[in-house]
């Protein structure tokens, strides 16, 4: 069971989309330069599967959302590093924002379920020859192209072959066929294995998709031992952690517990070893695991630690894209320690520097309902609804009926959930729907005599 201040923050303030402008769906990108930065034709698969044909080239599909931290910091940190530039000519780079309406066509070719993935796909047959999900820092994200080059070309070892295998299922939803191929993978892979740390995150990813979190767990406790770089450690890790939050009742706590514990040894890995928003990560699933376990005072101490941590890292990028990076973090750190006002000032600072973007005005509502600031709540909110689009206006909106409940408005919260409803059934992709589902339940709840604000 995760807990309940997760799911109002996926649901309310930390989903929120975002607004800044995309190019026309109908832009073509235009050759890159040997040793540029990727250019990235947006939201328009049809238009990229035709370049890649004509170029005889791989496909690479960046599938991400606004609100997603770890989306941000790829964007930010990792797609303009010196390291991706090399790649920059050998492949076809999309981009698929899964909250704009027009990429749900592609959305139901290919299910998604984390945020970010990373397809590389072959334009003829649109096979997927590689697949990366969640957070990566460069070192991961350039074994990721490497790997998708090689199998674009035919060049891959046994092991390979049955990643790219695993891959396939993964990215088409059989999540339990898939953790079957990746475990098939692992075991005739050599120690030194380049994609281990992928191919073990995407085993996990897909244990937990199939409802096997104790086998996710486990996995994420024998596995770690044979991970050799620090990120991948981290990586897993936090994996693990969040299937080991999802843990039946019962005699589930051990369990939970010993890979608590695997994951607080992969924390205190040297900070220049670890990209900060996959350290922030592992922060978010030790607090949580500690809440589960009624050591509030314990987890209250690691949230205030990780605060200080986001802080720090925020102070030492420069552009207001990077430090945003961080922002969902904060507020998740905030209201752990019950101090949502110490995350104010942030993000406040990032609605200053990114007016289009409607994350962080959604965020500060989020923290002055908590605070029991409601004007303030309202006008941030109302300030999100204007930037908001698409499947993002269902989570504002959804935001906007716990701000009118706090308030005594009970028929003005249950309009807003119907309204969040009435935009949702438009919507075609699998996260929609499922927003959707849990937007009808709680309207239900809502209106039921004995309703109390959801807040």
């Amino acid at each position: 069971m995760r807990l309940a201040w997760t799911s109002l923050l996926l649901f309310s303030a930390l989903s929120v989309g975002c607004a800044t402008v995309p190019k026309d769906p109908g832009t073509r990108s235009t050759a890159s330069v040997t040793g540029s930065m990727p250019e990235f034709i947006e939201n328009d698969y049809a238009a990229a599967l035709r370049e890649a044909k004509s170029r005889h080239l791989p496909l690479l599909v960046k599938v991400w959302a606004p609100w997603c931290h770890a989306c941000r910091s790829m964007q930010a940190n990792v797609l303009p590093h010196p390291s991706v530039a090399p790649f920059a000519a050998r492949y076809v780079w999309l981009a698929i924002d899964t909250d704009e309406p027009v990429s749900a066509g592609f959305l139901q070719r290919f299910p998604i379920d984390t945020w970010p993935t990373v397809l590389v796909l072959d334009p003829e047959g649109e096979a997927v020859l590689a697949r990366s999900v969640g957070g990566a820092s460069v070192e991961q994200f350039v074994e990721l192209l490497e790997h998708g080059l090689r199998a674009s070309q035919g060049q891959l070892v046994d092991s390979d072959k049955g990643l790219v295998l695993a891959d396939a299922r993964a990215a088409a939803g059989a999540h339990a066929e898939a953790a079957l191929a990746y475990q098939d993978a692992l075991k005739k892979a050599p120690a030194d294995w380049p994609s281990r740390g992928r191919a073990v995150t995407s085993l996990l990813k897909s244990l937990g998709a199939a409802g096997e979190s104790v086998p996710c767990t486990e996995a994420a406790l024998d596995e770690l031992p044979r991970l050799r770089a620090a990120e991948d450690q981290v990586r897993v890790a936090a994996t693990g952690l969040a299937c080991a939050l999802d843990l039946p009742e019962g005699d589930s706590a051990a369990l939970r517990s010993r890979l608590s514990l695997a994951a607080g040894r992969a924390l205190q890995l040297p900070p220049e070893a670890v990209d900060p928003d996959l350290r922030s990560s592992l922060y978010e699933g030790l607090v949580e695991a500690r809440q589960m376990d009624g050591d509030e005072a314990g987890a209250i101490a690691l949230a205030e630690e990780w605060l200080v941590f986001l802080e720090r890292s925020a102070g030492q990028v420069r552009t207001a894209q990077q430090k945003t990076v961080f922002d969902g973090h904060r507020v998740m750190a905030a209201l752990s320690i019950g101090r949502p006002e110490q995350a104010v000032p942030a993000l406040e600072q990032s609605e200053r520097e990114l007016p289009g973007d409607d994350n962080p005005p959604a965020r500060l509502a989020m923290l002055y309902l908590a605070a029991g600031r409601l004007d303030e709540a309202l006008k941030a909110n109302d300030r999100a609804l204007a930037l908001a689009r698409g499947a993002a206006r269902m989570r504002v909106l959804s935001l906007h009926s716990d701000i009118l409940m706090a308030r005594g408005d009970r028929a003005g919260a249950s309009e807003s959930l119907a309204r969040a409803i009435a935009e949702g059934r438009t919507a075609s992709d699998l996260n929609s729907r499922r927003q959707l589902v849990w937007l009808e339940k709680k309207r239900k709840a809502l209106d039921a005599p004995e309703a109390v604000p959801a807040h």
